[in-house]
């Protein structure tokens, strides 16, 4: 009897282990989740390491994108090609050929310089070129963020997302996060979204490796819920020695960045002191006129906005925008303990149904 007792008494034991060791291997895939959701600062650093090419990848590279630029009304403003190759840091050079002008961007070792008076362009060249290669934000400014995790679905993909919210002068944070970032299973990123830049969104798909980190294939940006450029990565290469090649810039090109010599523990980012909302003018509103007005500008050692040149937007809203900004006041960037000055885009948007 014993004998024949013994294949059941091991069939119960075999099955006792399969139970705990599923168990052990549930409770470690929750608790991997749950670390991750828990510990969102370290879910942005292994990230960081993944996606988007920020210049610190050894071999040079050359890439092509084709873009198509939309109004508020979904109309085609414009369209055309993004190129970069990319040879270091202080080398490279980055052209927006649109359908009626070319906009040039070249990296040297005294800082970049840009050829072509396009505001409209150096837009969508910025939008661009932060969606492919530089996606996530440095690591000194997550740090300097309250990150929050949690979990959301992103075109129907379940993603772990990150919302990080800046601290105010006061010590205080902001009510709602400045920047959202979405990742899939395999930390891949799906979505960002800047509300301090007035929730402009972006929305990457059929991500690709390349020198070890993912891109994305496919890029939608979105404002305020409205497309308002699509991009597609049509070609990306490592180049050749043979191909490596000088960029001289043309005789027009100008400084619109200086290189700043100095690591991450250096440089501390600005913060809002004060944010003036634009005053929605009369006239406007009666004509049922609303949309965004896009500004680039220079924030300068003290705090303030100054510069200013209109990029896009509804030509009866671009006042009230120049004028609400120009009120605005930061708390200023610093390098090695002195106040720097850093160009910005701003997005100031105009709703019928929002502002007063």
């Amino acid at each position: 009897m014993y004998g024949m007792m013994r294949p059941n008494a091991l069939n119960r034991l075999y099955f006792f282990v399969s139970v705990v060791l599923s168990m052990i291997v549930l409770c470690s895939g929750l608790a991997a989740r749950e670390k991750t959701l828990k510990d969102p600062q370290d879910l942005m650093e292994v990230a960081a390491k993944i996606n988007g090419l920020n210049g610190l990848i050894a071999q040079p590279w050359d890439l092509k994108v084709s873009f198509n630029a939309l109004g508020a009304e979904g109309y085609l403003l414009d369209q055309g090609t993004y190129e970069e190759t990319w040879i270091g840091p202080l080398k490279f050079k980055r052209s927006l050929i649109g359908a009626t002008h070319t906009l040039s961007d070249f990296g040297t070792a005294q800082g970049t310089l840009r050829s072509g008076g396009e505001f409209r362009a150096s837009a969508a060249l910025n939008d661009i070129h932060l969606a492919i290669l530089n996606p996530l934000p440095a690591d000194v400014f997550v740090k300097m963020s309250e990150a929050h995790g949690g979990q959301r679905n992103v075109a129907g993909v379940q993603c772990n997302c990150v919302d990080l919210y800046q601290h105010q002068s006061s010590g205080i944070s902001d009510a709602k996060p400045g920047y959202s970032y979405c990742f899939d299973a395999k930390n891949i990123l799906r979505q960002a979204t800047m509300a301090a830049w007035d929730n402009t969104q972006y929305v990457l798909k059929n991500s690709r490796q390349f020198q070890g980190r993912w891109i994305p294939g496919d890029i939608e940006i979105w404002n305020k819920g409205v497309l308002v450029l699509s991009a597609h990565l049509e070609n990306i290469e490592t180049l050749k020695e043979k191909d490596k090649r000088e960029f001289q810039p043309p005789a027009d090109a100008v400084f619109v960045a200086k290189t700043i010599i100095g690591s991450p523990s250096t440089f501390k980012y600005g913060v809002f002191i004060k944010k003036t909302a634009p005053i929605y003018p009369p006239s406007a509103r009666e004509s049922g006129i609303e949309g965004t007005v896009v500004l680039q500008g220079v924030i300068s050692k003290e705090g303030r906005i100054i510069k200013l040149q209109v990029v896009s937007g509804p030509q009866m809203l671009q006042q009230a925008a120049i004028d609400a900004v120009e009120q605005w006041e930061y708390q200023p960037w610093m390098l090695n303990g002195a106040p720097i000055e850093v160009e910005t885009t701003l997005r100031i948007p105009f709703s019928l149904s929002g502002n007063r």
